[in-house]
């Protein structure tokens, strides 16, 4: 069974250097790489080298890095998700299950991305269900003084500037309780 990834770019680097640099040229044209694959054996600076400077920036360390690599002790595969990798293929490696984890990852990266936005979002709801309990009992103090207000008013004749003002403190608080339901609504 094959795997096809629609990739629209990819940038080459030839060293860890070049990497870095390619990094920050295209950040710098409002591009961001959604995975890195490279070795661990590159000239002037490797592989853990790279990883380390990726996952120490806020703009890369999400990014996920897997090495290629035919670095196959097993301090190596431990240094390379100590660095941060979230993968480690020998060489040779099958192109299938390279592409299988290629797309596992970035399938995990994007549902990383969305439980953030899920947990940002609810987090909104919650303040916003909180300011809405907390905002309902000032009202219920202000409509309950306002309709002894109005009944005290009764016997008394008002001008009509009076009146006009009641009215507009009337249809205020009925405005500010619709308000508050209809967030209540969407909660």
């Amino acid at each position: 069974k094959e795997i096809f990834l629609n990739i629209a770019e990819c940038t080459l680097a030839e060293n860890g250097v070049e990497g870095v640099e390619a990094y920050k040229k295209a950040a710098e044209e409002g591009k961001h790489f959604h995975i890195v694959l490279m070795d661990v054996i590159m000239p002037g600076m490797d592989g853990f080298e790279v990883c380390e400077k990726l996952k120490s920036s806020k703009e890369t360390r999400d990014i996920p890095v897997i090495f290629l690599t035919g670095k196959s002790e097993i301090k190596d595969v431990i240094k390379g998700f100590e660095m941060g990798a979230v993968d480690y293929l020998l060489k040779p490696f099958n192109k299938s299950e390279l592409l299988a984890r290629i797309k596992n990852h970035l399938d995990l990266q994007a549902a990383q991305k969305e439980i953030l936005s899920l947990e940002k979002k609810n987090a909104v709801l919650a303040m916003a269900l909180t300011a809405n309990h907390e905002l309902r009992q000032p009202l219920t103090v202000l409509r309950g003084n306002f309709e002894m207000l109005l009944v005290s008013l009764h016997s008394q004749e008002l001008t009509p500037r009076q009146q006009k003002n009641l009215d507009k403190i009337a249809k205020s608080i009925d405005r500010f309780s619709e308000i508050l339901e209809s967030f209540g609504e969407s909660g």
